[in-house]
């Protein structure tokens, strides 16, 4: 009996996505915008997502041996620019990265697998909060700063004061909680981000990788002739 051809299914579907993206994002329009684009500050865009996915891949990487879970550097470079081109196409963001944990959970299990890939796309945010927050700060203190609307600015606020408590209600049962349910549901977790030989990685990877999304952004503005200044990028691109 002859196999079902998935492989043409999957390419006649995703054609027909790109169709019909092309069309609601009047796809004429954006080709025109980029055939007048700086082709040097494209590139150096480029160059920023490739470096961003590469330092994203070890972070991944490293979480996952901290879970117990091992697998080689290229392996998870492939899995994460897989995962990415799914995100990419699949809408909701995150449907590669649930394909990719479904992928890895071969010798540790999908639990395992998929809390580090949770992890990893958890931390990823928990970084872009801060450069948010730090560049929010700047914005108010400095002279001169961005004026944000005041119904935003609240939102803002009140949006970093909640991430903050949450992760200080998880450091807090992580110490103090003993063996409730809160601290064992955070524990893993903490110990893969937080433990003395994990947070310096992650906090030079969190950072290298935050700079580099947001600078990909600045170039990639900067080719269509509509340049951001840093604090826009760390505070509202953010």
């Amino acid at each position: 009996m002859p196999t079902f051809p998935w492989l043409w299914v999957r390419l006649a579907f995703t054609s027909l996505l790109l169709v019909l993206l092309w069309q609601t994002a009047d796809g004429d329009k954006i080709f025109g915008l980029l055939t007048q684009s700086h082709p040097v500050w494209f590139l150096g865009a480029v160059g920023l997502l490739i470096l961003q996915t590469a330092l994203s891949a070890w972070r991944w990487k490293i979480i996952a041996y901290r879970l117990g879970q091992r697998f080689s550097y290229p392996l998870a470079l492939r899995e994460y620019f897989l995962g990415q081109v799914i995100n990419q196409a699949v809408p909701g963001a995150v449907t590669g990265d649930a394909a990719r944990a479904v992928r890895m959970r071969r010798d540790v299990g999908l639990k395992t697998a998929g809390l580090a890939v949770a992890l990893e796309r958890f931390v990823g945010q928990i970084a872009m909060f801060a450069v948010l927050g730090l560049g929010f700060l700047a914005t108010l203190i400095w002279p001169g700063g961005l004026a944000w609307p005041t119904p935003l600015a609240n939102s803002v606020g009140m949006g970093l004061v909640a991430v903050v408590s949450v992760g200080v209600i998880a450091v807090l049962s992580h110490h103090f909680g003993g063996s409730t349910r809160l601290a064992g549901w955070f524990r893993p977790g903490l110990n893969a981000l937080f433990s003395p030989k994990a947070l310096p990685s992650q906090i030079s990877l969190g950072a290298a990788i935050a700079v580099c999304n947001l600078f990909a952004f600045g170039l990639c503005a900067h080719s269509v002739g509509a340049p951001l200044p840093v604090m826009a990028l760390f505070a509202v691109v953010a």
